[in-house]
């Protein structure tokens, strides 16, 4: 059970990590708010969750994709491939984040 949702974390990313790497090339000016909403639209995750794992780790939503590092990066999938896999996210995984327009 274990070995198999950690395998699925490291799936998905695997999947976040590549897809964002994509996008830093490509969009480098763009928020890691924008590209997380991003993300959410393209791949049909649930973006609350996505933003609520993201302000919980620390991150600045505010800072551009292209001045993340690759370790930044990775940590960054980790965090919301975990937050893919968890059954339900609380309430306070949710608050801060506001998804950009």
């Amino acid at each position: 059970m274990i070995m198999r949702l950690r395998r699925e974390v490291e799936n998905r990313a695997g999947e976040i990590v590549q897809w964002m790497t994509e996008r830093q090339h490509l969009m480098p000016h763009e928020s890691v708010a924008r590209a997380v909403d991003r993300l959410a639209s393209d791949r049909g995750f649930d973006a609350e969750r996505l933003g609520g794992a993201v302000c919980e780790a620390g991150f600045d939503v505010l800072t551009r994709l292209g001045r993340l590092r690759r370790s930044e990066l990775e940590r960054l999938a980790r965090v919301m491939g975990r937050a893919l896999t968890r059954d339900s996210a609380p309430d306070a995984a949710v608050r801060g984040y506001v998804p950009s327009v």
